[in-house]
């Protein structure tokens, strides 16, 4: 039989041991006893237990001290780390640019808190960052427990302090019943809020307008000090139930510029100062004219026109020095509403977008179109879309449109159109154009267009307004044109419609060979 110790790795046998003890008490001649002997093994056995013990202990001390050593090592490489020979404000500047892409509110706080959590001294980089705890919030309103609220009031409070003085953007998101008194219903994280409106830079509301209404009542006329944009959708009836009249903070706003609102609102508002906004829900050409004629200062405006009775008699001209970009989307029955432009003066207008949603199909107004283009003749950027090809424009009517548009360099049309061949004609350049149309044009996306059998005249287009860096170099003055600098092209071929041409395509591929930036695609 061969055993082992316990603990140990050295294999003995029994055998060997029980015949040397025999061997050792028959050599003793009886004066040896096994009590004795017993008692000799059991202190030899507390003696090598006694030495065990205190190597033992060695061996934990030196594992102490390895490990000690081995986080020594690493204290000091992470002392070596390039990071750490980074300025704090460099740390700083990253960390917030860590919350630089888009996302809900909800992946900025868990971004907030992500990288507050690495380490200490990361953590008191972020805490001492007020950028980073100054991102976009949405409070929910609806009514909760006591207890949550204040633990949501906590939460908020300590929020806000780290975000320091920085201004803030909010949106208040209301969930309360009709039944619900805003008189009764004290919410504490609310009132956190309203303690730092001074800091507030943009606020939109969601829900219930009244209960927007009655929150902006509540508000002292100096509050919102640093309030940039607002964004504020009541309805008549909501106004019905609370006098906006009386509302004095939004007026009283300085740094205000940035307006969402429909035009029913009767809140007092700083127009002479607002350079952005967007009215929804207008019901005369009047109620539009009133406000546009009070925003001297207006940069960009994004407008719904809806159909309109036009009133009787002479509409005075709207004029906006300062108009750089004008978004205009028509719906229902739309024509009627296009008349607005033939009463609008943009001198300085730069970007033109048009959306068209119309129900029955309607045709162009070439006539209110071509008084407006007169009057605003700094056109370079042009979207043109037509939804479900509900919008007719003639030929003739798209040729008065490109005429009257001399500085247009970026165009975008997305509609049904079938292009006629004496319409691309027309844009196709040749040496001998004394005045080529729309010279300056370089940009061009066309989106769900009908090539029908004009393939090769839309190819020949495009080829006429390219040429080559050598070819340019090559001659001793400039075109009277200029050249592409891109051009993305997506034919319809749905419903019986014509594919794009292989010959198309192949005019195409040559041309993104010599190095035009050229996208075709069929859907």
């Amino acid at each position: 039989m061969a055993t082992s110790a316990p603990g140990s790795a050295s294999a003995f046998s029994m055998r060997e041991i029980l015949a040397e003890q025999v061997e050792k008490l028959e050599a003793s001649g009886g004066n040896i006893h096994i009590p004795q002997l017993i008692k000799e093994s059991d202190s030899n056995v507390l003696s090598f237990d006694e030495k065990i013990a205190g190597l033992r202990t060695q061996i934990a001390t030196m594992v102490e001290l390895r490990d000690r050593e081995l986080a020594t090592r690493a204290a000091l490489q992470h002392l070596a780390a390039p990071i750490r020979t980074l300025p704090v404000e460099i740390l700083s500047e990253i960390f917030v640019l860590t919350l630089a892409e888009p996302g809900s509110d909800s992946s900025h706080v868990r971004a907030a808190h992500r990288v507050s959590q690495v380490c200490s001294e990361w953590c008191f980089v972020a805490l001492h960052t007020p950028q980073l705890w100054a991102g976009h919030l949405t409070l929910h309103l609806n009514k909760v427990s006591p207890t949550q609220d204040e633990l949501h009031a906590a939460g908020l409070r300590v929020w806000l302090a780290r975000s320091a003085a920085m201004s803030i953007a909010l949106t208040l998101r209301f969930f309360w019943d009709d039944d619900g008194s805003w008189n009764s219903i004290k919410l504490r994280k609310l009132e956190e809020v309203v303690h730092v409106a001074s800091r507030w830079r943009s606020l939109e509301f969601r829900g219930p307008g009244h209960r927007a209404l009655s929150f902006l009542g509540q508000l002292k006329s100096d509050s919102l000090l640093c309030l940039e944009e607002l964004e504020l959708w009541t309805t008549t009836r909501d106004e019905e139930r609370i006098d906006p009249t009386n509302i004095q903070c939004v007026a009283a706003a300085p740094k205000l510029r940035g307006l969402s609102i429909n035009s029913s609102c009767r809140v007092p508002m700083p127009w002479a100062q607002l350079t952005s906004l967007t009215l929804r829900k207008i019901s005369t050409l009047d109620a539009l004219a009133n406000i546009l004629n009070r925003c001297p200062t207006l940069v960009n405006a994004d407008i719904n026109l809806p159909e309109w009775e036009l009133p009787a008699g002479v509409i005075d001209l709207i004029v906006l020095n300062h108009l750089r970009t004008l978004v205009l989307s028509f719906f229902e029955d739309g024509p009627l509403a296009m008349r607005f432009v033939a009463h609008l003066c943009a001198p300085v207008l730069d970007d033109l977008r048009l959306y068209f949603d119309l129900r029955p199909k309607q045709y162009w107004d070439e006539e209110s179109f071509t008084t407006f283009q007169s009057r605003s003749r700094s056109i370079t950027k042009l979207d043109l879309e037509i939804v479900d090809n509900t919008l007719h424009i003639p030929s003739h009517a798209f040729r008065n449109l490109l005429r009257h548009a001399p500085l247009l360099s970026n165009f975008q049309f997305s509609t049904g159109f079938l292009f006629d061949v004496a319409l691309l004609k027309l844009l196709t350049y040749a040496d001998s154009d004394a005045q080529p149309l729309v010279p300056r044009l370089c940009s061009l996306t066309f989106s769900d267009i009908q090539f029908g059998t004009v393939g090769d005249a839309f190819a020949n287009m495009i080829r006429s307004r390219w040429w080559t860096d050598e070819e340019l170099a090559s001659r001793p003055s400039p075109r009277a044109v200029a050249r592409w600098s891109e051009v993305n092209l997506t034919g319809d071929y749905r419903n019986g419609r014509k594919e794009i041409s292989q010959s198309f395509r192949d005019s195409m591929n040559a041309l993104r060979s010599s190095g035009l930036r050229v996208r075709v695609k069929a859907i």
